[in-house]
């Protein structure tokens, strides 16, 4: 059996061009089906936006709560939905809260970098010389074969200078005096990782 087609009057079409009205409550009004109001508007070409309508109230907003934000220093309020677990306005409050201590700082205190263009200059050429001397006397300065690797491997040895290469710049030695071959060991990757705490 064919269900027959709705025929609409003026009013409502008129009612059904009014972007103002939710098909919900088109449906209600007219007492027709949603999806039926929905086709209805497509073939009209009534193009809804998205969210909350003008002139209404948006229900998300409704539902959002205020919160203060629990860093003592900012004490913010923001809102938020009821489900979220947010507890700060921003991370930066939360990282202060969380995390206390310096920023890139762990537990212990760690040697600060020198990144000036003519240390670094300085620096890249010391490992490329140390790299050919070991390469040329890796007998004498490896005799045991140990192998070099990148920090956290197990069992793994790394090329260390003697007199550290910042040591060596600060001294003005020259990056063969650094890179020589009385200043080249082999070390476990621990022990060099641990010297630059030291």
């Amino acid at each position: 059996m064919r269900v027959k087609e709705h025929i609409y009057t003026n009013n409502e079409l008129i009612l059904l061009q009014d972007t103002k009205l939710s098909t919900k409550e088109l449906s209600v009004l007219l007492g027709l089906r949603v999806g039926t109001i929905k086709s209805k508007r497509i073939k009209l070409g009534v193009r809804l936006t998205k969210g909350a309508k003008q002139g209404k109230p948006n229900v998300n907003k409704i539902r959002n709560e205020v919160r203060v934000c629990l860093n003592e220093k900012c004490l913010k309020e923001f809102t938020v939905k009821p489900a979220m677990i947010k507890k700060f306005c921003c991370k930066s409050c939360s990282t202060t809260v969380n995390n206390p201590a310096p920023k890139g700082r762990g537990s212990r205190p760690y040697r600060v970098k020198d990144t000036t263009p003519k240390y670094t200059r300085y620096a890249q050429l010391v490992h490329n010389l140390s790299h050919k001397i070991y390469l040329e006397n890796i007998n004498t300065i490896n005799p045991n074969g140990y192998p070099r690797t990148r920090c956290g491997v197990e069992g793994g040895y790394q090329l260390d200078h003697v007199t550290p290469i910042k040591e060596c710049f600060n001294k003005g030695l020259t990056a063969e005096q650094a890179a020589s071959l009385e200043n080249l060991r082999m070390l476990p990757w621990k022990e060099n990782l641990m010297r630059n705490y030291s």
